[in-house]
């Protein structure tokens, strides 16, 4: 009975909702409700500022996430959940494996490559500006796993192993960049970043660091 309910339920969503798997648990949705349904929304709404960011910007510092996103999607979505083939809770409205959590991983990843950002910041930002990034960063991508677990569309494990994998996605890449590439100037990454003709702010930054502090 519960099940058929759900199916009915999911017949009824509005077909862009059920493309980006944010469905509603109930079609009178209370507040709570389509407050769950917009944090669901939310990484594709970042994956396009991030892209926009990209072309208008044309930074290494967007190019780097933007590989590093579309990264975890690859993992996700065609190792992992093929890997596992675990099925996503009863009357959820997705067809597709649920093990691990594409939101709660790419969630988990942006804040912690938003933190580690916040931490090694090489520029002269002050403290309250950073403050005030890591609170945004807490308000739009802590919700995100709560959402998937709220509207069905995921398990307690589902969420905490896609939010352990895009937390150590984030580190490990933050690692090469800070220990690999930063060090190198010269590496075949940067090369490429020249000939996409995008401006390697990282680098920029690193050396606006040493300079002030030589300056002292």
């Amino acid at each position: 009975m519960e099940e058929s309910l759900m199916t009915t339920l999911c017949a009824h969503c509005p077909a862009w909702l059920r493309t980006l798997e944010s469905c509603p648990l109930r079609a009178d949705s209370d507040s709570l409700g389509w407050l769950m349904v917009l944090f669901s929304v939310i990484p594709y709404l970042v994956a396009t500022l991030v892209s926009i960011c990209l072309v208008i910007f044309r930074t290494t510092r967007f190019f780097i996430l933007a590989v590093l996103l579309l990264t975890q999607q690859i993992l996700n979505e065609f190792i992992l959940k093929r890997l596992y083939r675990m099925p996503r809770p009863n009357g959820a409205c997705a067809t597709t494996f649920g093990m691990p959590s594409s939101h709660s991983a790419f969630a988990a990843l942006t804040f912690t490559w938003v933190v580690l950002h916040l931490i090694n910041d090489q520029t002269s930002r002050k403290w309250y500006s950073k403050m005030l990034n890591l609170l945004v960063v807490v308000c739009f991508y802590i919700p995100q796993p709560l959402s998937r677990l709220y509207l069905n569309y995921h398990s307690v494990e589902q969420v905490i192993i896609g939010t352990v994998e895009g937390i150590l996605l984030a580190y490990v890449a933050h690692v090469i960049i800070r220990r690999v590439l930063i060090p190198n100037p010269q590496h075949q990454f940067w090369r490429l970043c020249a000939r996409l003709s995008l401006a390697n702010t990282m680098i920029e930054a690193t050396q606006h660091k040493l300079e002030s502090e030589l300056a002292r």
